[in-house]
């Protein structure tokens, strides 16, 4: 039976970039990885600590000024996904015995940038497109713009309600980006393709990325409370993660 996550005709044979590994379609994983792929992971940022570091305050940096700087910041989040292929480039030169280098965040300018480019702008359009259908009916109900309406139509249980419709209507799109920075700046897998794979991915390995999701929210949240300087470790393991988990569902060992 034809997956029907896999465009018809699709070869899964891309090598990675500067390997001879191929790209098979993804594996389905026991549940307890999610737990491994963070410790692995925090293991990649101990290999290198100075270097994760310096990676995450530039990277904040850069966000930041990019997100300030007026017309610039409309433009941002259209580069979200370069950055993280870059970030994933880093992750498999540890992997190699390579090191890692501040030059890795801005790597996906060299390799791939359309496909990266273009996976954020298919990433704010589905937004977009996500947020008028959950919330647009509410909006198109409004006879006229008053505190009075304001208060009938927006109740607790519309809200509510749009909001849980917006997350479902998002999840695709979370499962479609997961993987795909990955897929396309190593393994130079086409863009809609490396969304389709990154959403088959996810699906095949619901409980162990439900598993590790839950641990990532709550090393989220504690990282955010001493000023946020948590995440200055806890960044560095999100993305070493995604790389390692990757590589076991799509890369035989």
């Amino acid at each position: 039976m034809t997956n029907p996550y896999i465009p018809p005709d699709a070869e899964l044979n891309h090598r990675e970039h500067g390997g001879d590994a191929a790209i098979h379609e993804p594996h389905s994983l026991p549940s307890g990885r999610g737990l491994s792929w963070i410790t692995e992971g925090f293991n990649y940022f101990k290999q290198d600590v100075g270097t994760w570091l310096l990676v995450t305050l530039v990277g904040a940096v850069v966000l930041i000024g990019i997100n300030t700087i007026p017309v610039l910041n409309f433009f941002g989040g259209f580069f979200t996904y370069v950055f993280s292929g870059g970030l994933m480039l880093g992750a498999k030169a540890q992997h190699d015995g390579q090191p890692l280098t501040i030059g890795h965040l801005f790597a996906g300018f060299q390799h791939s940038f359309g496909s990266l480019l273009g996976l954020g702008a298919v990433a704010i359009g589905y937004s977009i497109l996500a947020v008028v259908i959950a919330f647009g009916s509410m909006l198109l109900k409004l006879p006229e713009f008053n505190l009075a309406a304001l208060q009938q139509l927006f109740t607790l249980e519309t809200l509510l309600f749009s909001t849980i419709l917006m997350l479902v209507l998002l999840t695709p799109l979370f499962m479609g980006v997961w993987f795909a920075p990955a897929l396309i700046v190593i393994n130079k897998v086409p863009l809609f393709q490396a969304i389709f794979m990154s959403i088959n991915g996810c699906l095949k390995n619901a409980l162990p990325l439900t598993l590790y999701g839950l641990v990532l929210a709550l090393l989220f949240i504690i990282g955010t409370i001493p000023l946020m300087l948590g995440l200055l470790v806890v960044m560095p393991i999100f993305y070493a993660s995604i790389f390692i988990s990757y590589r076991e569902i799509y890369i035989d060992p």
